[in-house]
């Protein structure tokens, strides 16, 4: 072993195990299957205890491979686990041919762990996490957002793509993993397997990587040796401290219960801001790698200090409170075009889009709807862009770190350009993105290019502050361009969105809605609002 690049070759036959004692049959003990209702829907999963456990045990939880069930990785371990006196859990994935990371999201998880906690005595310090082929991908995953709740992964074929190796930074805890693979494996490479672990082990992760000789990945083949192997790494590993939970009903949701039937309940709780305390932005990078990250920045002059970086932000946030304060309710036609990447399907949409102000106490705020006459399908993902720059409004310019990158020509405009992070411990307020019915908190951080002239928001980037493994968001860019649009019976002219585009990578799929605007004029009529 070299360096942290841990890699050995396992030869089939030297692990095996001679099994000391009473054989299964002689125990009695046998796997036996359970039962729990999470989501509304009765899940499968298995559980062996080896017979006579007098003490708190260790526990592995088991990820089977697609097309087969809890049960089969069971078999494989359950000799070892009655010698070694450890207990198995096995849940049955919501679909045979993968895990889903939301049917089979790590809440589901962590509610079999508990249920099991609930009828045997198991050392929490001491819970792992095995994963064979699709269910060793998934266990990579599940190790990055919960790397304080399991004390070691040990994995047999599977690997990360490496566009999501950004995700490893998130982990709040270097968890050791321990990654088995054939070297004939076609499903995994050879090559794939050691750029994920060398993608950990760069970020300060010790992950051991052991080849098979000729082995095809047939995990069958090699269950005896891999899981006395697999055992021997994870159980030198324990938490230092008890463990701690930390998936998406725990960050939307914080208190998970689950009562006496094992009905699992999640119940409101407020933001956590901990889930940003890794974030690194964009705003702190040196300006080359900066604008090589966003290409929208190439032309840039850059500014020689940032002497000028509080003025330039009191006339834009004057500027912005100004055009706040002058904006009457406007509803405009709204077309989305929604585009699976990278050839993926594309839908078009028809709305009418709304800004309806609201004053009370010499504040003014915005409210932003979609009216859906024509009902075109589900409302799209992105809305808020008429309130985009709230992050300069003069209230909020504490809540975020700023810095002055310098000139540039943009659509037309000479422009001075601000980078802006939002800051986890002073946001009052974070946007919120609805997926899938469900409200998630956003910080932000973001480009805006302001003209010079006047101070209005040319054009606004904004991305995630970090990514969100935990909710498997990687990316989620919006990029806004305002223009000046005459409204018919205004007092004057507006400053409005002309075009919204909005990129996100959920669950590893990468979707694109492009959203313009037309028609202005004022709202002095009633519609029905589909929220």
């Amino acid at each position: 072993m070299q360096g942290g690049r841990q890699s050995c070759r396992l030869c089939v036959g030297m692990w095996a195990l001679a099994v000391a004692g009473l054989s299964l049959a002689q125990t009695g003990a046998k796997p036996a299957k359970e039962t729990l209702n999470f989501g509304g829907e009765g899940r499968t999963y298995y559980v062996f205890a080896p017979s006579g456990l007098s003490e708190p045990a260790p526990v592995i939880l088991l990820l089977h491979g697609s097309g087969h069930d809890g049960l089969s990785l069971i078999d494989s371990w359950q000799e070892l686990a009655q010698q070694e006196r450890m207990v198995l859990v096995a849940p049955d994935s919501s679909d045979a041919g993968e895990w889903d990371d939301r049917n089979d999201s790590p809440d589901f998880l962590h509610a079999v762990l508990k249920q099991v906690e609930s009828k045997y005595a198991v050392d929490r310090r001491r819970v792992y996490l095995f994963g064979q082929s699709a269910g060793a991908v998934y266990a990579l995953y599940v190790s990055i957002v919960e790397s304080e709740y399991f004390a070691a992964t040990a994995i047999q074929g599977g690997y990360l793509p490496a566009s999501n190796f950004k995700l490893i930074d998130s982990a709040k805890r270097k968890i050791p993993i321990s990654i088995w693979v054939g070297t004939n494996d076609a499903s995994f490479p050879l090559s794939q397997v050691t750029a994920t672990r060398d993608a950990f082990n760069a970020r300060g992760f010790t992950v051991e990587l052991h080849e098979i000789p000729a082995h095809d990945g047939n995990y069958n083949a090699a269950a005896g040796e891999v899981n006395g192997a697999a055992w021997k790494f994870l159980s030198t590993n324990k938490l230092g401290k008890d463990a701690i939970f930390v998936a998406l009903a725990q960050l939307q949701y914080p208190l998970l219960k689950i009562d006496s039937q094992g009905n699992v309940e999640l119940t409101p709780q407020t933001f956590d801001r901990s889930v940003w305390a890794n974030a690194k932005p964009y705003l702190d990078d040196p300006l080359p790698q900066l604008t090589a990250n966003i290409p929208e920045l190439q032309g840039l002059d850059p500014a020689p200090d940032q002497q000028r970086l509080a003025e330039l932000l009191k006339k834009t946030g004057d500027k912005s409170l100004d055009l706040l304060r002058r904006m009457p309710n406007v509803i405009s036609h709204e077309s989305v075009v929604t585009k699976i990447e990278p050839r993926g399907p594309t839908w078009h949409q028809q709305f009418e889009y709304l800004v309806l102000r609201h004053e009370a106490n010499s504040d003014v705020t915005l409210d932003e709807f979609r009216t859906d006459k024509a009902k075109t399908g589900a409302a799209p993902l992105s809305q808020g862009a008429a309130n985009a720059w709230i992050v300069f409004h003069p209230g909020n310019l504490a809540e975020s770190r700023f810095r002055y990158l310098g000139r540039q020509r943009m659509d037309g405009h000479a422009t001075i350009v601000l980078a802006f992070a939002q800051i986890p411990d002073k946001v009052k307020f974070p946007g919120q993105v609805d997926f899938q019915g469900t409200k998630v908190p956003m910080l932000f951080q973001g480009i805006a290019w302001i003209d010079e002239s006047d101070f209005r928001i040319v054009r606004l980037r904004k991305d995630l502050l970090t990514p969100r493994p935990d909710i498997y968001l990687r990316t989620f860019t919006s990029e806004i361009l305002f223009s000046e649009v005459s409204v018919p019976k205004a007092a004057e002219t507006l400053w409005l969105p002309q075009e919204v585009k909005v990129t996100w990578d959920f669950k590893g799929q990468v979707v694109q809605e492009t959203h313009r605007y037309s028609n202005p004029h004022l709202y002095q009529s009633k519609a029905k609002i589909i929220m």
